[in-house]
């Protein structure tokens, strides 16, 4: 029943919020005094000798985040001081193989290596070995693979 009475009377309910409401704001210290109302908080702002540190940091091969730390200020604005220096990051590179490195890996793709024990000996991501065999026409498992129900022997 407690749950219908506030549905009951809108009224009555929307006048008890206002007062909340108004009570909150009016609310006092137990001293007496008024309780300081905040302003809104502006995002953190760095000096420009802050802004040539972090630079000078960023460059010597400081990662964003330790910079965002030691600066107190968050990675995006870390990142975004970067950006309007005109710094080049250093963003997560696209990882190539070799052509001696795609060649053993279709040979042992087709031998019925997973592409995750694949990467794993060429020291890649198994997402690298899988867009480099399937950039090169090569399916998702290696035929031996498939001729046993999917299974896939590990390097030894």
């Amino acid at each position: 029943m407690e749950v219908l009475r506030c549905y009951a009377n809108p009224q009555e309910w929307q006048s008890r919020r206002s007062e909340t409401i108004r009570a909150l704001i009016e609310a006092q210290t137990p001293d007496g005094s008024q309780t300081p109302r905040t302003l809104p908080r502006r995002c953190a702002q760095l000096r420009k000798e802050q802004v040539s540190a972090l630079l000078d940091a960023y460059q010597a091969g400081d990662s964003t985040y330790q910079l965002a730390e030691r600066f107190g200020v968050r990675r995006q604005t870390v990142a975004a001081t970067l950006r309007r220096a005109g710094v080049a990051t250093r963003g997560l590179e696209r990882v190539e193989l070799t052509d001696e490195q795609r060649a053993e890996a279709r040979r042992l793709w087709a031998e019925g290596v997973s592409y995750h024990q694949i990467g794993i000996g060429l020291g890649v991501s198994e997402r690298v070995v899988s867009r480099t065999l399937r950039s090169g026409g090569v399916g998702r498992l290696a035929p031996q693979a498939v001729e046993e129900n999917h299974t896939t022997r590990r390097l030894t």
